[in-house]
């Protein structure tokens, strides 16, 4: 259920649900109760980009995603893109706790069921880490403070285990290390349509919220004429807190 995209899905009047409402996903009514408890921190947006990275082969090179990075980094004062050689797992790791909003625009890996946590955000390789940034090491990030996190990859949303298994390993395990709302991907998605969806998103994220801002700007990419094709703007859902 968790890899079905809802805002395609049509009701008796004709028009989709996206035409209907701002969507959005919870894992659970316990997830659901300690979101409710969570503290509300008050602090200006400060947003972490990090895009394009190094990648090794047969992974190819992401410039759109290095643009969308810069871009989207301009739009909050304090904020910081690392792009290129500068996008490693040790470089987040020593950033991320001063900013409450990461944006990743990079390749997403998808392990299979039996890897599930061994799906990664793929980073620069550094001299003191392998370029992978799994949902292991998401998990235990300490990401209480942020407001949230943003999977402009291919394939973060997709949940490839069974049983009492998460939404989505990626985006899972952003929500288990504190991040009340991430925005992942059910599918691999276009990267000149996906940058154009997540400058329209920011540009009202902080006016309407995050469902809302998401809605907003998948349908101004959908009356595009070149991505009118639900691949286009369909694969990203929202999990977790709409504030």
């Amino acid at each position: 259920v968790a890899n079905i995209p809802f805002a395609l899905l049509r009701p008796a009047d004709g028009k989709i649900l996206l035409e209907r409402a701002r969507l959005g996903y919870l894992p659970s009514t316990s997830f659901y109760r300690a979101l409710m408890q969570r503290p509300l921190f008050a602090e200006p947006p400060r947003l972490l980009a990090i895009g394009d990275a190094v990648y090794p082969e047969p992974w190819g090179a992401l410039p759109t995603a290095r643009a969308e990075a810069w871009a989207v980094s301009r739009i909050f004062d304090g904020s910081t893109a690392l792009v290129g050689r500068e996008a490693t797992e040790s470089r987040f790791r020593d950033a991320y706790r001063g900013y409450n909003i990461y944006h990743f625009a990079t390749h997403g890996h998808l392990s299979g069921v039996l890897a599930s946590t061994d799906s990664a955000l793929l980073l620069t390789r550094g001299a003191a880490d392998d370029g992978r940034l799994t949902a292991t090491e998401i998990s235990r990030l300490d990401l209480s403070r942020s407001h949230l996190t943003v999977l402009s990859a291919c394939e973060t949303a997709v949940s490839t285990s069974v049983g009492s298994a998460s939404l989505g390993s990626i985006s899972a395990a952003f929500l288990a290390a504190g991040t009340p709302a991430v925005i992942g991907s059910q599918w691999q998605v276009s990267d000149d349509s996906t940058a154009a969806l997540m400058m329209d998103f920011y540009g009202s994220f902080l006016d309407l919220g995050a469902a809302a801002a998401l809605r907003s700007a998948q349908l101004a990419v959908r009356r595009d004429k070149r991505w009118r094709h639900p691949f286009f703007w369909a694969a990203f859902v929202l999990y977790g807190w709409d504030k």
